[in-house]
């Protein structure tokens, strides 16, 4: 049995049973992809995926943008990725061209 953090994180990624990987990393996969619109199986709260995240833990979460409501900007949300179902719309692509990163630079001192 493993005794520090470190070996235990080790197992959870490393852990093969038969020489075979358990399906950690299968189950954990994501399957909403950016720019797809999709919508809050609990709350109906709708949007297009604008960042993703996995944890360590097997956590997958997205990061849902909604439209703005009447001109003005609306606040996106976290959401377990098992939350949200993608709706039959296209997804939003952006060219990035040969500058990827943030919209704006951080702010500077």
């Amino acid at each position: 049995m493993p005794r520090t953090k470190a070996e235990r994180a080790a197992l959870l990624l490393i852990h093969t049973q038969d020489g075979q990987p358990d399906g950690l990393a299968e189950r954990n996969r994501m399957k909403i992809q950016l720019g797809q619109t999709v919508q809050d199986k609990v709350t109906t709260f709708t949007g297009v995926v604008m960042g993703r995240v996995e944890y360590l833990t097997g956590c997958a979460q997205v990061l849902v943008q909604p439209p703005a409501k009447d001109g003005a900007w609306v606040e996106s949300r976290w959401f377990d990725e098992p939350r949200v179902e993608a709706l039959p719309v296209a997804p939003i692509v952006i060219e990035i061209g040969e500058r990827p990163g943030a919209d704006v630079e951080a702010p500077r001192k």
